[in-house]
């Protein structure tokens, strides 16, 4: 069984899952939004006050191989590495997740080999649980420690790139310790402060769709440190519902109703608007947020796709 600090922190992350699984609609597609000619400005589709600076960061290659995703971490560290430092920002960006992660797991420490008593096994599901993270720290073991605590260090490299995962998952705070113990008087955490906002929005306009759920959530409220990032904005917030409803076939669901009829119309267009813009009018199936480190992907391999540009 899983004990002490462990339990607690899956305990803590089962309940992250359970809020933005709340927010999922499951049926069938919205095909009711009208289509609107024309192109928002880009000072229309950023919030009021929200920064659009753009921190230099270290330039893109020219697109490179990468390592298969399903290749030994020990096999992939070298060549990523290397890509990394040459500014490939994809490379950049697959090395920050795979280190983040192997960080992470570290830091819950190793399993237990055994259940306390016959009468308290796993259940199947989380047997398969267990499985797949003794392998993935197996995996990490071939990671010097002084590598694997760079991880955020590339996904901030990638995204000041402009990688889109990488900037949704460095502007949510994903680089961050997940106790975020003595995280708000640093220096990392000021830097963060300042090159984030933005980022969600532009990983919109480059096409990312899972961005696109994550950013809804910072214009409704200031829930968590992201959150706080982002202008509320309740129309704003249902723009992104809306064109996640596009992206996704889902049926549309409006979470408020305090805004007027002339709102919601706006909020439809502009949803309408983006979607051909930044989407060319495509839907999409699979996560529709990047998946947690800590946990096996959704379509049941050893591990998640990392990093790919739209």
């Amino acid at each position: 069984m899983i004990r002490g600090r462990t339990a607690r922190w899956l305990a803590g992350a089962a309940g992250v899952l359970l809020v933005l699984l709340a927010w999922r609609t499951t049926t069938d597609d919205s095909t009711d939004l009208p289509d609107v000619a024309g192109s928002p400005r880009a000072a229309d589709i950023l919030a009021p006050g929200a920064t659009d600076a753009r921190p230099p960061g270290a330039p893109s290659a020219p697109p490179a191989s990468l390592p298969p995703d399903d290749a030994p971490l020990a096999s992939v560290l070298a060549p990523l590495t290397n890509l990394a430092e040459s500014g490939d920002r994809r490379a950049a960006c697959r090395l920050g997740v795979e280190l983040l992660r192997c960080e992470q797991l570290v830091l819950y420490g190793e399993l237990e080999s055994a259940p306390e008593n016959d009468a308290e096994a796993p259940s199947p599901r989380v047997a398969a649980y267990l499985a797949w993270k003794s392998a993935r720290l197996l995996d990490c073991h071939s990671v010097p420690p002084d590598l694997r605590a760079r991880g955020g260090h590339y996904l901030r490299q990638a995204a000041l790139a402009g990688q889109p995962e990488a900037m949704v998952r460095y502007a949510e705070g994903h680089h961050f310790p997940p106790d975020s113990r003595g995280l708000w008087a640093t220096e990392a955490f000021d830097q963060w402060r300042r090159e984030a906002p933005g980022m969600m929005q532009r990983a919109v306009e480059a096409g990312y769709p899972q961005a696109v759920f994550a950013l809804q959530f910072g214009y409704l409220d200031d829930l968590t440190p992201a959150t706080a990032l982002v202008p509320n904005d309740h129309e704003q917030a249902l723009v992104m519902r809306l064109l996640h409803a596009r992206l996704y076939g889902k049926r549309e669901v409006l979470l408020r109703d305090d805004l007027s009829a002339s709102a919601l119309l706006r909020a439809r267009e502009r949803a309408a608007e983006m979607h051909q813009q930044f989407f060319g009018g495509r839907k999409f199936e699979g996560p529709f947020y990047p998946e947690f480190v800590l946990y096996p992907p959704e379509n049941g391999h050893a591990t998640s796709r990392f990093c790919r540009d739209p």
